[in-house]
């Protein structure tokens, strides 16, 4: 939970430091940001390897908006959508909103009922397949002019992710193979046995795994950012606090 990666993550100017932070939804971004190399002078410590910044839309003076529905392979749907316009002549906004699902695309052929693991308190735990996601997340923007030159923004952004566990066993597995090297069945090792004999380590052109500590809605995350951006124009620069 206090894992800093060496690549700093920026979110609309503020940082992220940790990694479960970095995992949220990327929706309604006017453009994303990649900078190469030590980036420390203008960004701070952890940016050795470089930076990366995701830059959402901002409210608009005129009534604008959108939206995405998309469909794919293993029941994968995505829909994201916006909407902004004035509320006044000094105050702007912008809502948006990101719904993502997609099913399990490894499938788990640790044999079932040959666990010792008790159940976890999401559900069972052996023989779920595994890789699919879910999330939720919303984001509502707020532009007020100040003066002429001085203008504020207050972000709010909340996201719900939900994911399977990373393939993992905590118990050796024994692939069983016919004459034609198909894989037909999964034995678990006695307690005790190497793991690292006979481990069924996920495959790209089979889509397998061999999983005892599996749950296909193991990991929970929420996040939250809020923002609050000041803004001073000059004639030739800008000045702005976060």
């Amino acid at each position: 939970d206090i894992f800093e990666a060496p690549i700093a993550v920026y979110y609309d100017d503020t940082y992220v430091p940790s990694l479960q932070g970095q995992v949220f939804g990327t929706f309604d971004l006017e453009r994303i940001e990649v900078l190469k190399g030590p980036q420390g002078t203008l960004f701070g410590k952890n940016a050795t390897g470089g930076l990366v910044h995701f830059i959402p839309r901002k409210p608009t003076r005129e009534i604008e908006g959108y939206g995405e529905v998309s469909y794919g392979r293993f029941n994968s749907v995505r829909t994201e959508g916006a909407v902004s316009g004035p509320l006044s002549d000094a105050v702007r906004m912008r809502a948006s909103v990101l719904y993502s699902r997609q099913g399990n695309y490894l499938k788990n052929v640790y044999p079932s009922g040959t666990t010792f693991i008790p159940p976890m308190p999401f559900g069972p735990s052996v023989g779920e397949d595994l890789g699919g996601e879910n999330t939720l997340a919303g984001r509502l923007q707020f532009e007020v002019d100040l003066s002429d030159r001085f203008h504020a923004r207050l972000t709010g952004t909340a996201a719900r992710l939900r994911l399977g566990t990373a393939p993992y066993s905590s118990r050796g597995l024994q692939p069983v193979f016919n004459a034609s090297g198909q894989h037909i069945e999964t034995i678990a090792l006695p307690i005790g046995t190497p793991d690292g004999l006979g481990f069924i380590a996920p495959s790209p052109t089979s889509s397998q795994t061999g999983s005892d500590f599996a749950g296909d809605n193991g990991y929970h995350l929420r996040s939250y950012d809020t923002s609050l951006h000041l803004t001073y124009e000059f004639d030739s620069f800008d000045v702005v606090a976060v």
